[in-house]
């Protein structure tokens, strides 16, 4: 077996988990080779911390689980054309390294937890002192079990400790996985253990239980009894025990914490190699933070115009997205911060008028924004109408406003250009300007109030109770509105005025609008199935500022920045089919007797 550098990890200020690393000559403690009796409780707890501390590396939440669900959501978009480029336009194959990642660490954390539990067996510690440490640890393996099920479908259940890595073990039908994550949940509603940011309790136990029985109804597993479970408990046991947090923007703060929202975090520290969250480093634009910012990846043209075209003064657009920042390695120009010292994208861009100058030699640089308000369609503009603007300009403008309408004309050409980063917006939740190289100083909520309550408002209204499925919507949507003084959007839905399929679908759009770059994209793109998923790769396929891109570069020897449609175009069945899961990497297959490639997913095989 190779050997792991043991990681360890303690609780240190504000409930962040802190985490340290020593290289060990010998078999490391607590892993799945070590057959050590837990005999003092300070080492079951280090060892149960070890297991959070997996969560966190690289491959799962301090990098991939944030990273990899939002790049297969259908609406991230990566600069690079290799690597990650497939999974972006949905086009990765077996040999995924993101999905291999993933993969890997999510069987670790569960290897971790399967060797704690074994060990505790024949502990001589006090029995309900064990018990506790048991069911903490269940709530990890079932969190883990949860997204490779969400993720992958049928997956090899591994519930022993075992001392071979590549242990032959066939595919586990989903169903019967994700019973297993039930009885798993389902024990940790045991743990005694008050709430605290970053640990498991018996509060939020009950609340996956409630996503877990929808999301099971929604695959079709018992559906009738599983949405009724799911009612139960959530009226029984869940609602009105987490509050919403009063300011949407709130939620992505440095080191967020005793947010009443949060039913679930992870926590990180800037200073620390392995437990570091490198979600910033990844998302965050060239020149936008003072750490390295690689601008990995990015939110799709459409995905903003989604939102804005939805609810066009809704709050979370500005938490949601970035359309400009300082550039860092620019120095300000003027009084104030400006276009000449501020980098300005997608839906917008920057002119100058020819003598207007801030100093002899700076020329004014001024803000132009694609017109949505006057366009037909405010959700999909046009080349032709932007285009049009340059005949808009007449003699008696000033020359401000004729740069203007010039600069709209020229718009669809700028989006189009591939040597530059300012032909998309980008994505804001995970943006730190203060990063530490590449760790940011943000905890990362997983599981959050008002998932729950959409995720419970799409059971209301399969259990044909619209009513308290839109009283549900406007609790999120009421704190989005109150999120800044003065908003007006998005606005209320009114009781009695949609029909059954009406709700399913808006409810789906707005656990879009909610999460857009958080770590359950992938889950929530394909939560209602073919039909759903099928129209949103439709719609961001029809963006025409996207096609146009794609179809008309300006520099056709750049080929890292050059927009990309889904399956060129063309959103099939199958190729809807094929994405609604990942594949099961080829490393696994290779490794694992138990497996062949004709048991991939389909699309495949």
């Amino acid at each position: 077996m190779k050997r792991l550098k043991y990681i360890s990890v303690s609780l240190v200020g504000a409930g962040l988990l802190a985490v340290t690393g020593c290289s060990l000559d010998e078999e490391p403690l607590y892993t799945t080779n070590n057959k050590l009796m837990f005999t003092k409780v300070e080492n079951v707890n280090e060892a149960l911390l070890g297991c959070y501390a997996w969560m966190t590396i690289n491959n799962t939440y301090g990098q991939k689980m944030q990273e990899f669900p939002v790049n297969i959501s259908g609406l991230c978009f990566t600069k690079r054309t290799g690597g990650e480029a497939p999974e972006c336009i949905l086009a990765m194959n077996s040999s995924s390294g993101s999905a291999k990642m993933v993969w890997t660490g999510l069987y670790k954390v569960i290897a971790e937890v399967n060797s704690l539990i074994e060990g505790l067996s024949s502990s001589p510690l006090d029995e309900s002192v064990k018990a506790q440490y048991i069911l903490e640890a269940r709530f990890l393996r079932g969190l883990a079990y949860l997204n490779l099920a969400n993720m992958f479908g049928d997956v090899p259940l591994k519930t022993t400790a075992s001392t071979v890595d590549g242990i032959s073990m066939p595919r586990t039908p989903v169903a019967q996985v994700y019973q297993f994550i039930v009885d798993d949940f389902m024990a940790a509603t045991g743990l005694t253990a008050k709430h605290t940011d970053g640990r498991a309790d018996a509060l939020a136990a009950k609340a996956y239980l409630c996503k877990v029985y929808h999301k099971m109804a929604c695959l079709g597993i018992d559906k009738e009894a599983n949405l009724q479970k799911a009612k139960k408990l959530f009226e029984e046991e869940v609602k009105g025990k987490y509050e919403l947090q009063p300011k949407f923007q709130d939620l992505f703060v440095d080191y967020v914490k005793n947010s009443k929202e949060s039913i679930f975090q992870f926590n990180f520290l800037s200073s620390s190699e392995e437990n570091r969250n490198r979600g910033s480093n990844r998302f965050a634009p060239g020149n936008s933070s003072s750490g390295p910012a690689y601008g990995t990846y990015s939110a799709t043209k459409f995905a903003y115009d989604l939102a804005r075209s939805t609810y066009p003064g809704d709050p979370r657009i500005e938490a949601s997205f970035m359309t400009h920042w300082r550039d860092v390695k620019k120095a300000q120009v003027g009084a104030a911060p400006s276009a000449n010292d501020t980098v300005y994208v997608y839906p917008y861009d920057t002119y100058t008028v020819e003598g207007d100058f801030i100093k002899t030699d700076v020329a004014r640089k001024y803000v132009a924004m694609i017109p949505y308000e006057e366009l037909q369609d405010n959700a999909n503009p046009t080349v032709a109408e932007l285009e049009a603007y340059a005949d808009k300009i007449t003699d008696g403008m000033s020359d401000v406003e004729k740069g203007r309408l010039q600069k709209i004309s020229e718009m669809p050409k700028g989006f189009a250009r591939h040597d530059v980063n300012v032909n998309r917006p980008w994505y804001r939740k995970l943006y730190d300007p203060k990063q530490n190289g590449n760790r940011s100083h943000k905890n990362v909520i997983v599981f959050r109030y008002a998932e729950l309550l959409l995720l419970m408002a799409d059971m209301y209204n399969e259990l044909n109770q619209p009513d308290e499925a839109v009283r549900l919507v406007n609790m999120v949507l009421d704190r989005a509105r109150a999120s800044e003084p003065n908003a007006t959007e998005p606005k209320a839905w009114t009781v009695g005025s949609y029909t059954k399929d009406e709700l399913t679908r808006k409810i789906y759009k707005e656990l879009i609008l909610e999460f857009f770059c958080e770590p359950n994209m992938f889950e929530i793109t394909r939560l209602k199935g073919e039909k759903q998923f099928k129209w949103l790769l439709e719609e961001a396929n029809k963006h025409n500022l996207t096609n146009y891109a794609a179809t008309n570069p300006r520099n056709e020897s750049q080929t890292e920045n050059i927009d990309r449609r889904f399956n060129d175009g063309n959103i099939t069945d199958d190729f809807v089919k094929k994405n609604m899961l990942c594949p099961i990497p080829q490393t696994e297959i290779q490794q694992n007797e138990a497996l062949t490639q004709e048991d991939n997913n389909p699309g495949y095989r």
